[in-house]
């Protein structure tokens, strides 16, 4: 829990993504397609046949690749295949976005498609990643957003063996890099209810199974094995994004009745009907407020389990956002960074006209493409969409503000006079509401200064009298402000569609 934990229903834009930007390209009937949260507007395309001897894919590769090619190819089944090659038509793709969702766009797209796609990423910041960045310090690498990933992220881990990329774990702690401290293995993990500590468990315990029995005890057997039976249940309705060919490709996630019954009710109704502890229930809530920033009134019932899908979480060594680079490199994308896009016009043939500017000096410019895919928040890309009617409820989506602020000092978090506890652990979650701070922890020690350095995650700008009273002095601060995660608020049971347009 020494992270903030990247939300699966974020992850998996990999995932999800990975299955429908493809697909959109697949517009041969009257039905659409879609299954990510990034959007995309697209024109339809006739149908087409496949390419032939093609080396054999899995199931779920080959069934993705006959969509893209069918949708983009139009190769005529009576031509050879070097008069095939001679008359495909690239087509053009816009990207808005380089985050997760936008590179993962790109590189799927280039890897089913191939030289039949010709993609361009416009991004308004001047790096890679989105929110996945980090802070150079002392030699180390310290994640500011995007924190970690999890098992069930498996297009992730798959990009680390594709382009050989390792884990922090990978490396000695001491090697000057990675964001978790494992050197410090009794720093354990406490949940502060804003007066003083509900619950304190330490790593290093001398009698086997001890941490597990008194956890089990404190908050309740039956609740916790009942809510981690419910959990397993909704990831895997989760992974169907993965490897459903039934159901693919997805226009939303209503096909699954037991993921709608999870977004309608609040993560508080949900433990309600386990029903568990109310220790537990003030546990998982600081677990949420450390991960999606939200509690249990405020988040729904999916989000709160995907909160607690934690199991082998893993982060790049060097920063996660070498993942998405990686993405976009394989892509071969024109990578225009810097760059905002201003409005989107749908044109009288079906294709778009894209306005953009790079930097704040720049000229507006204009390119046309055959598809474009919007892989950032509307609610805030400041995007003018033109003959397009776009849903209302696509633009309201809010999103939670948090700051990130590290502090390096000599101080352990025992020693602090905020606290008062001199059994203080390294990692502290609050579980109340009214807490000026959502999480703090040890990300390392530093040998050579003797300073432990700390992330603290807070839903407001830190205070001086609060930063003096938990770290004593300190001799480095660095803050961050994010939009971080959407607030995963309860719906009426209908969710918004994945796809925007088709075109005409």
């Amino acid at each position: 829990m020494k992270q903030t934990i990247l939300t699966l229903s974020l992850l998996l834009i990999g995932a999800i993504f990975s299955q429908e930007v493809v697909s959109q390209l697949h517009e041969q009937k009257d039905t659409t397609s879609a299954t990510t949260t990034a959007t995309v507007i697209e024109q339809e395309q006739p149908a087409s046949s496949v390419k032939e001897n093609e080396p054999e894919p899995d199931i779920y590769e080959q069934h993705v690749q006959q969509d893209v090619l069918q949708a983009i190819a139009h190769i005529p089944q009576d031509q050879s295949s070097q008069k095939q090659k001679q008359k495909q038509k690239q087509k053009n793709i816009a990207i808005v976005g380089a985050g997760a969702g936008g590179s993962s766009a790109a590189y799927h797209l280039k890897k089913f498609a191939g030289d039949n796609v010709n993609i361009t990423i416009f991004e308004q910041n001047d790096h890679v990643g989105g929110r996945s960045t980090t802070l150079e310090l002392d030699g180390r690498s310290i994640e500011l957003g995007a924190s970690i990933f999890v098992k069930d992220n498996t297009i992730l881990f798959q990009a680390l063996d594709e382009f050989n990329l390792s884990t922090t774990a990978d490396h000695d702690d001491k090697d000057g890099h990675g964001d978790i401290n494992d050197d410090d293995d009794d720093g354990g993990l406490g949940i502060w209810n804003g007066t003083g500590f509900e619950y304190i468990a330490f790593k290093k315990c001398k009698i086997p199974y001890a941490g597990m029995i008194k956890f089990l005890f404190h908050f309740g057997a039956r609740g916790v094995f009942k809510t981690e039976k419910i959990r397993r249940n909704a990831v895997k309705d989760l992974r169907m994004f993965y490897d459903d060919e039934v159901n693919f490709p997805f226009e939303d996630v209503q096909f699954s009745e037991l993921l709608l019954s999870h977004v309608n009710e609040t993560g508080g109704e949900l433990l309600d009907s386990v029903p568990v502890s109310s220790q537990y229930k003030s546990f998982i809530q600081a677990a949420l407020r450390g991960t999606y920033a939200q509690t249990l009134d405020q988040i729904h019932g999916l989000g709160t389990l995907v909160g607690l899908s934690t199991s082998g979480a893993s982060s790049v060594y060097g920063g996660n956002f070498r993942v998405f680079e990686k993405w976009i490199e394989f892509a071969d994308a024109d990578l225009k960074l810097s760059t905002s896009v201003k409005s989107i016009s749908k044109l009288n043939d079906g294709k778009y006209d894209v306005t953009y500017k790079t930097g704040s000096a720049g000229t507006e410019s204009k390119d046309e493409f055959d598809y474009v895919v919007i892989a950032a928040p509307l609610s805030q890309a400041n995007i003018t969409i033109n003959n397009v009617t776009v849903a209302k409820e696509y633009y309201e989506t809010e999103y939670v503000p948090l700051w990130v602020t590290v502090f390096k000092s000599k101080n352990r978090l025992s020693d602090s006079a905020y606290f008062n506890n001199k059994e203080t652990p390294q990692t502290v979650l609050a579980s109340g509401s009214n807490s000026p701070f959502n999480s703090i922890f040890e990300v390392y020690y530093n040998e050579t200064t003797s300073e432990y350095i700390y992330k603290v995650h807070s839903l407001s700008p830190l205070e001086p009298g609060f930063i003096y009273g938990v770290f004593g002095e300190t001799s480095y601060k660095f803050e961050q402000k994010w939009l971080a995660y959407p607030y995963l608020k309860p719906t009426d049971g209908k969710l918004i569609k994945f796809q925007l347009e088709v075109g005409s």
